[in-house]
């Protein structure tokens, strides 16, 4: 009995908190990369922090804004951004750019 009090005890010192799912793919990529984040609203700054990139263009799915498709890429490259969540997740794809863009 004292295991099960325990295991109680234990739950209700950390509840699961709802997680967000992020993912971006890199051009030509096989398979995305992908994290967890406590669900809230995430920034660019938080995106590029998480995956440990900064030289690269980024599109995040969204909702389209002019309902001629299910979806939209939206570039996003403001650190303030606050990132669209579509389907429930926040997924983006990148394209590396040069200096010239």
């Amino acid at each position: 009995e004292t295991s099960h009090l325990s295991d109680n005890f234990s739950n209700d010192l950390c509840p699961k908190k709802q997680q967000l799912p992020i993912s971006y793919r890199e051009e030509n990529a096989e398979a995305p990369f992908v994290a967890k984040m406590e669900m809230r609203d995430i920034t660019f700054r938080e995106f590029r922090r998480c995956f440990g990139t900064s030289c690269f263009r980024f599109f995040f799915k969204s909702d389209c804004e002019d309902c001629s498709a299910p979806y939209q890429w939206t570039i996003i490259d403001d650190d303030c951004a606050v990132l669209p969540i579509f389907e429930g997740r926040i997924t983006a794809e990148c394209r590396s750019c040069s200096e010239s863009d």
